[in-house]
């Protein structure tokens, strides 16, 4: 098997757009080195309470050929709200920590320390 071929099965397999079974929690606008800054989605409209990560959460990001793995190192409010009606930016600090590459029948099993290939700004966050 070509690796361009296990990508294409691999890549078959990640959902591409946002739709309402859309499991991610935010999006990557910040790549330094092994850290990455996510900005935690806000409420979707009807929900009470978005999905938020606690410290230490493992959390999945769809790469072009991996599924880039981070654990939850840090969480902020950088400008906390002074009333109930206003709204907050939420941000996750992650350490990337490895990468799950597809094995011979496309899936993502196969686990590697470290990343090769790193998320790009605007890649979603999932918990993984």
């Amino acid at each position: 098997m070509s690796h361009i071929a296990d990508a294409q099965r691999f890549m078959s397999n990640i959902p591409h757009e946002t739709s309402a079974a859309d499991r991610s929690i935010g999006r990557i606008v910040s790549v330094t080195g092994s850290k990455a800054i996510v900005l935690l989605d806000s409420p979707k409209e009807g929900q009470v309470r978005p999905v938020r990560p606690d410290m230490g959460t493992l959390l999945a990001i769809d790469t072009a050929n991996t599924i880039v793995l981070a654990i939850v190192s840090a969480l902020s409010v950088p400008v906390p709200a002074h009333r109930d009606d206003e709204g907050e930016i939420w941000i996750a600090e992650l350490g990337l920590v490895g990468e799950l590459w597809p094995d011979e029948a496309g899936q993502a099993n196969v686990f590697a320390r470290g990343v090769t290939a790193y998320p790009s700004l605007g890649n979603r966050v999932r918990v993984a």
